[in-house]
């Protein structure tokens, strides 16, 4: 048995392993991202409800924009989340030619071809997983930019509503 190429064959087995966790490690960012901008949403609601019904506080009207452009935020939020979380499409070898590789190549190839060949398919599906995942990180990253600019317009909407209430 020759040991060529399989240092090079666990490095690229380690990475695709890097590539499907990282998908994994993304795809639940962007479910956290929906679950905190739907919560925030909610309650934003409580506290608008809060203020329309059973008091003699009223909500200034100085806060609505801010308001508004906060649950704008969240929702596009959410939406990044939800596009983040979605299963982008990667490359995987075909039934096919993994049917081909077993049946034709099996008793033919060297060990050293068949960790070449081996090799070669898990760095297709380790770029296609990258440009998925380089996708997600994307949405995230938008997700995580209009997480910001949300939580500050409900500071400010806060702090709205506490000098109008003194």
């Amino acid at each position: 048995m020759s040991d060529q190429g399989k240092a090079y064959a666990a490095f690229v087995e380690s990475e695709l392993k890097c590539e499907r966790d990282r998908r994994v490690h993304l795809d639940n960012r962007g479910a956290a991202l929906v679950t905190t901008s739907s919560s925030l949403v909610a309650l934003l609601a409580a506290v608008v409800a809060f203020f329309r019904v059973g008091t003699n506080l009223t909500f200034p009207n100085s806060a609505l924009p801010t308001l508004i452009v906060a649950i704008a935020a969240l929702a596009l939020v959410a939406a990044s989340g939800i596009i983040a979380s979605w299963n982008h499409t990667y490359h995987a070898p075909s039934v096919g030619s993994l049917g081909a590789a077993v049946k034709d190549r099996w008793a033919t190839d060297e060990e050293t071809d068949a960790r070449n060949y081996v090799a070669q398919m898990q760095i297709e599906i380790i770029s296609s997983l990258r440009r998925s995942n380089a996708s997600k990180a994307g949405w995230i990253r938008r997700g995580l930019v209009g997480q910001t600019i949300a939580l500050l317009g409900l500071g400010i909407v806060v702090c709205q509503m506490l000098i109008g209430t003194m």
